[in-house]
């Protein structure tokens, strides 16, 4: 159960980070959703069309990265992590992640401003050529942010079997509460025994 419980926080983690994504870069580019994507939807609002596609583009990845994050944290003999130990990595991930599109968008936005970067020809004759460099803006940040959850995967995998290594966990600190306290040394006084 506890395996289910770590991939079904890693897809919801995964789609709250993806809804309030989007709702930043709809703003900057409304045609990265309706222009370079197909459309999902007929007339939507910019909020509800950013949060469908919040949920769209993302469920599966938080999946992909759960699975194998679930499997460090649970399969084998050392001990056993659980998703309250997974909640505050994946939190600090996600935010880590926010700041890698943070800092793409930026990049991408200078690279667009000055020509370094375009959009194809096929974007180019749909999108007004004014949007151009906010398209790419929120297509740099999307791409951080795919790129940013492979790293986030890869570094929960690697912090799961670390901690599993080191025996620190639910079950070690369980077994070490539940150990005995060790008598008190008794000390012999000198000053007596003379």
């Amino acid at each position: 159960m506890e395996f289910i419980r770590i991939v079904v926080l890693c897809v919801i983690g995964s789609i709250v980070y993806g809804v309030l994504h989007n709702q930043v870069t709809v703003r900057i580019s409304l045609e990265y959703f309706t222009v370079a994507h197909e459309r999902i939807m007929i007339n939507p609002t910019p909020t509800v069309l950013a949060a469908a596609w919040g949920v769209l583009a993302t469920w599966w990845a938080g999946l992909l990265v759960g699975l194998p994050v679930a499997v460090c944290c649970r399969v084998g003999r050392a001990t056993k992590l659980d998703w309250m130990w997974l909640a505050p990595r994946l939190g600090v991930a996600l935010a880590c992640m926010g700041g890698l599109a943070v800092v793409a968008a930026v990049g991408g936005r200078a690279l667009a401003a000055t020509g370094v970067v375009r959009i194809t020809p096929w974007l180019a004759e749909r999108v007004p050529e004014a949007e151009h460099v906010n398209l790419l803006t929120a297509g740099f940040a999307h791409g951080a942010s795919y790129a940013g959850g492979v790293i986030a995967g890869a570094v929960l995998c690697t912090l799961a079997v670390v901690t599993r290594r080191q025996g620190r966990g639910k079950a070690a600190e369980v077994a070490a509460a539940d150990a005995p306290e060790p008598a008190p040394a008794v000390i012999a006084d000198e000053s007596r025994a003379s």
